[in-house]
């Protein structure tokens, strides 16, 4: 879809998926509109009235994200979102799963996590208190391209899914006084383990607002046995100048019972005027297992790493701060 001038939902509803691009001058969303969409590219994009944006349900054979393009400004009221929570990879026996498995990096099951535990992505899911097993880590905390995995499912008790995938650049000010959310979605009752948390690029001039960005893992299910949180996803924001005020998470999420808190995700910050950028790995003091935010590499060099709230780093490589 192509529109030379404006584009406007005003207590609307529209999808366009597949690899199709919406392309419009102005793209309006206000009075409650409701738009999916897999690519978007805007000269102005504005989210007003308890609007939302976001993109189609992963599934067992499809993968999905949203990415936006904005060459001028975007803005996203205190009532409107970018929401694409529980949008990521399948939980064990989620439909179109029909593994106990969730799904994870490339859209399989191997390597994923099973039998109430929480899925992974930037930090490690939790155990649900029996013998399954947590799913890897996986993505780059600078660059997320992928959405969060899954987490297990057990008995045919399904697991959540992991929290979806949205990449935005916009070339002049984005103003967020709203949400862009990524979380894992809970675990259903009895024995599914949370969904880790999603990925969420930012890259724009200037960021303002006093909204949030979350990527935060799903719960476990309540209920039944014991079930364990999803990890945090990955979030990273490049930008130009900053006076944003807002709150940026990526928190593991919660265990029912006797089941573990999902690790803390990864948050990363760059000016462009820096030469390297700010690692956070903050847990909202849930005490996860140790080493439950793992990172490995040859050699990875931040100006700043900050730890705290429970935020349970474990490194495996070279590491500078500088």
């Amino acid at each position: 879809v192509q529109v030379a001038g404006t584009m406007s939902l005003d207590n609307g509803w529209y999808t366009h998926t597949g690899s199709n691009t919406t392309a419009v001058d102005t793209l309006s969303l206000s009075n409650v509109s409701d738009m999916i969409a897999t690519t978007i590219q805007a000269g102005t994009l504005n989210l007003s009235g308890g609007s939302v944006l976001k993109h189609p349900e992963t599934g067992a054979s499809s993968v999905y994200s949203l990415d936006i393009t904005v060459t001028g400004n975007m803005s996203i009221n205190g009532t409107s979102t970018i929401d694409v929570s529980s949008r990521g990879y399948l939980g064990g026996y989620s439909v179109g799963n029909n593994s106990s498995y969730g799904r994870t990096s490339g859209n399989v099951t191997t390597n994923g996590s099973s039998d109430n535990c929480g899925g992974s992505y930037g930090g490690l899911g939790a155990n649900g208190g029996g013998t399954g097993s947590i799913g890897a880590t996986y993505g780059d905390l600078t660059n997320p391209t992928e959405p969060g995995a899954g987490g297990g499912g057990s008995d045919n008790w399904v697991g959540g899914d992991g929290g979806g995938l949205i990449r935005l650049t916009v070339s002049g000010t984005l103003t967020n006084n709203g949400s862009i959310v990524a979380n894992g979605g809970n675990g259903l009752s009895y024995n599914g383990g949370g969904g880790a948390g999603g990925g969420i690029y930012i890259n724009c001039g200037i960021l303002s607002g006093n909204g949030t960005v979350t990527a935060n893992g799903g719960n476990g299910g309540t209920n039944g046995n014991p079930s364990g949180g999803g990890g945090g996803g990955r979030v990273a924001v490049f930008y130009t100048t900053r006076t944003f005020t807002g709150n940026v998470t990526a928190y593991g999420g919660s265990p029912y019972s006797t089941g573990g808190y999902g690790g803390a995700g990864t948050i990363y910050w760059k000016d462009a005027s820096q030469s390297y950028g700010e690692m956070v790995i903050n847990n909202n003091n849930k005490v996860p297992a140790s080493f439950s935010t793992p990172l490995s590499g040859t050699m990875t060099t931040f100006k700043t790493i900050t730890i705290s709230n429970n935020g349970k780093w474990g490194y495996s490589g070279t590491s500078t701060v500088q």
